[in-house]
């Protein structure tokens, strides 16, 4: 059993945190745009075909569904994309010496994507004007 270090955990979700917000051309719009084209997909053209769903409207029936998709595909696309990178760039080296277990590397990577994701979509859902998370 290996002892936590708390301090190379923070490095590295601070690191990852920080990353996000350099490179939002490949970290928030691919995102987004996904999001968009569900929303036209299913929301317009199946819309216009379904108009409840358990006498709720249909697009509001999907909306939450599009931003948990939301969250969970930018988690998984922001730590896979980072692990690449760092391995092409050659950094990848650095992180896996460090005296951190590579478990809690993993960890660090998911937990800032997902804090990042669940951030952007709680300040989306605040903007117009829908209930918290």
């Amino acid at each position: 059993m290996t002892k936590t270090n708390w301090v190379g955990f923070y490095a590295f979700l601070r690191r990852e945190f920080l990353r996000f917000f350099k490179v939002p051309h490949t970290t928030i719009f691919p995102v987004l745009v996904t999001v968009g084209f569900y929303m036209i997909v299913f929301g317009v053209a199946l819309g216009a075909k379904i108009k409840e769903v358990a006498g709720v409207p249909y697009l509001l029936f999907i909306v939450p569904g599009l931003y948990i998709q939301m969250v969970i595909q930018g988690a998984y696309s922001n730590t896979s994309g980072s692990l690449y990178v760092s391995r092409i760039c050659g950094s990848i080296h650095e992180i896996l010496m460090s005296p951190v277990s590579h478990s809690q590397i993993i960890f660090a990577f998911i937990l800032a994507a997902m804090a990042i994701k669940i951030g952007l979509l709680q300040l989306k859902m605040s903007k117009q004007g829908m209930a918290r998370v």
